[in-house]
């Protein structure tokens, strides 16, 4: 009984998580996961241990359980040293007992962004890796030479770690944060027009959502993160497509009936419709008038070349509003359609 706080703490630990928000969370156990756990487990000791070195970024193998086969070799390793040393130290056993409960754990509950390559299981991965290390060879004292290949061992992994931060900023971080930049400058130039239930996807795969709302309550306290239209310029050509895009949704571009606008008929246009939308003419005002001879993709460009937004659609033969509310650009849109046919497009006035 005088030690069972060893295991009555944490197990206390973990009954309050569960009760307040554990029971709550998604679960992904599964037999499939519980079968590659063992996989899981290997992958995850490799890539914490290519975290620890600095040689993460074999980017083709991320999401590869070939990582497993490193790993492997790695335990074979680990078994060879505790079998020369003919013991198995405590300090290695309890190493090993943190580590192999938090990857196992992973591997069962494994879900789309919980896989063993995930950057914020490598800050736990490389702690457990040190400690493993550190339990294997509990005991030893080094000698000169042994702790001068230990100093050069250091050193190596510090400059490797160094080349790759620089290598990772130039060529993934700089073009995320120029990613996200162009994200949430969809939120500032809409301006009061600011479509609050609209929101945009950052990080690389816009999986994470920033809703207009929790975005504005956040700058007006600690500032823009977004690029400013001369950067905007300088942004890539996807990026810049990216946020035509994103403004259809923020800035609330949308169809508007026929009969609540009237054309101005001494600037109409005719375009055709093609897989590219490659004709476009220059939208003059907010409010148009579209009327299509097949349907049609409406498709936009401001920012980036062509017309690449997709921005509604129009059926055949019928006459639309359509509304482009004023931001704070002055930079003008370019309208164009994707699809078969003529297509008339006029500026409009709201009808009386």
């Amino acid at each position: 009984l005088g030690r069972s706080w060893v295991i009555l703490v944490p197990a206390a630990v973990f009954i309050g998580w569960w009760l307040g928000w554990g029971h709550l969370a998604e679960s992904g156990m599964s037999v499939h996961n519980a079968v590659r756990a063992p996989v899981y487990v290997l992958a995850a000791l490799a890539y914490a241990v290519a975290s620890l070195t600095g040689l993460f970024p074999l980017h083709e193998l991320n999401e590869s359980y070939l990582w497993a086969i490193p790993g492997l070799g790695i335990a074979l390793l680990l078994l060879y040293v505790v079998h020369r040393r003919r013991k198995v130290p405590p300090e290695l056993l309890v190493a090993l007992a943190i580590a192999l409960t938090f990857w196992l754990l992973s591997g069962l509950n494994l879900i789309p962004g919980r896989g063993f390559h995930t950057s914020r299981y490598q800050f736990p991965g490389v702690i457990f890796v040190l400690m493993i290390l550190g339990g294997a060879f509990a005991g030893l004292r080094p000698n000169r030479q042994v702790l001068r290949w230990l100093v050069l061992l250091t050193a190596a992994s510090l400059l490797v770690n160094i080349a790759v931060l620089i290598y990772s900023f130039k060529h993934s971080y700089s073009d995320y944060a120029e990613r996200n930049q162009i994200s949430y400058a969809a939120f500032d130039l809409p301006g009061g027009n600011l479509n609050l239930d609209s929101a945009v996807g950052i990080s690389n795969d816009d999986r994470a959502l920033v809703y207009a709302r929790d975005y504005e309550a956040a700058t007006d306290k600690y500032g823009s993160p977004a690029l400013d239209e001369n950067e905007i310029e300088s942004a890539s050509a996807g990026n810049r497509e990216r946020l035509d895009q994103l403004l259809v949704g923020t800035l609330g571009i949308k169809l508007v009936p026929a009969r609540t606008v009237t054309p101005v008929k001494s600037g109409c246009r005719v375009l055709t419709a093609d897989a590219t939308a490659s004709e476009t003419t220059e939208v003059e005002g907010r409010l148009l008038w579209i009327r299509s001879d097949q349907p049609a993709f409406i498709q936009l460009g401001r920012f980036g070349p062509g017309a690449s937004a997709t921005a509604w659609f129009t059926g055949a033969g019928k006459p639309t509003g359509y509304l482009i509310p004023p931001d704070l650009s002055d930079q003008p849109w370019r309208i164009g359609f994707a699809g078969a046919g003529k297509v008339t497009v006029c500026p409009a006035r709201p009808a009386k």
